[in-house]
């Protein structure tokens, strides 16, 4: 007698789940990612990230951008993308994962010379932020009595994802399309186990 499709069914483990997971690396559903993507990188059974960004109608990058010390007002006209990375603890489940305090940076060098384009630190409306996968904003941290804490942007526990916000100066490219035709990766360093190691995310999509 043949057996009926339900027959075969099995209950499946949380185990067995997250494994299926893992290996097919889906990048979560999410209401702030930017509208075009960019790229996707990984650290095997440990850490995906997805590379996105926010790019106008016009195409253009310019905006007016706070370059003065604080309690001064000065502002110039640059050209900033801003880049929306999602991060989600895809493996490890005997701890969290960290996402440490750094500068964000997208190498854009050339076989003739280093470049980098660095996140915008001057002005307060451009500063990164942090949001969960539906939006709401991550407030930072401001200090805290855990040393585990300290100088981490984020915790992710298994399966958790989150979503960070960077403002990058990007010098050279007046629209979105020379930005992606410049750009190579982004490097985001991550805390896995107390040893701090860099999430590389190439830009694929020129």
């Amino acid at each position: 007698n043949l057996e009926t499709e339900s027959d075969n069914l099995l209950p499946i483990s949380h185990i067995d789940l997250y494994r299926k997971m893992n290996e097919s690396n889906v990048k979560p559903k999410n209401m702030y990612e930017g509208n075009v993507s960019l790229g996707r990188g990984l650290i095997n059974n440990a850490v995906c990230g997805w590379i996105s960004a926010i790019e106008r109608s016009n195409g253009e990058t310019y905006r007016s951008v706070s370059i003065a010390p604080i309690g001064e007002l000065k502002y110039a006209s640059l050209p900033v993308v801003e880049l929306r990375i999602l991060i989600q603890n895809i493996g490890v489940s005997d701890t969290s994962i960290y996402l440490p305090e750094q500068m964000v940076s997208i190498d854009a060098s050339t076989k003739r010379r280093g470049e980098e384009f660095f996140e915008i630190t001057s002005d307060d409306r451009l500063r990164k932020k942090i949001y969960c996968i539906d939006g709401s904003i991550v407030p930072l941290p401001t200090g805290t009595s855990s040393n585990h804490n300290i100088g981490h942007l984020i915790k992710l526990g298994l399966f958790e994802s989150a979503i960070l916000c960077v403002y990058i100066l990007a010098k050279g490219c007046p629209t979105t399309t020379k930005f992606k035709q410049r750009a190579k990766f982004a490097k985001i360093l991550i805390n896995i186990r107390g040893t701090t190691v860099p999430l590389v995310i190439p830009i694929t999509t020129k």
